[in-house]
């Protein structure tokens, strides 16, 4: 039995337009799958897009990583996307002790 290499996996904040677009066709095109993070909602379609045409996966967020409550919203809707490819459909807790960001 062989091992499956660990998938690259690349999260990039504002990447609908200019240079976090640039990053994100970067990314894919090496390999990695990549979540997308960014307001607006036709940009991340089109970026998540560029992602699976180029033989990734792609997740797009819509988010505004300058609010911290819509930033908070996008970690809780990260973790139930993980765990609902994982089939548990629990939200993800931290850990005692661990702070926010």
């Amino acid at each position: 039995m062989t091992s499956a290499q660990p998938r690259k996996i690349a999260v990039v904040t504002g990447g609908t337009a200019g240079v976090g677009r640039a990053t994100v066709r970067e990314f894919a095109r090496s390999g990695y799958d990549v979540a997308v993070l960014a307001r607006g909602q036709a940009g991340l379609d089109a970026a998540v897009r560029e992602v699976r045409s180029a033989g990734g996966r792609g997740l797009g967020i819509p988010t505004d990583v300058a609010d911290y409550a819509a930033g908070r919203g996008s970690r809780q809707s990260r973790g139930n996307a993980q765990n609902s490819a994982e089939g548990n459909h629990k939200p993800q807790q931290r850990p005692a002790g661990a702070g926010t960001v």
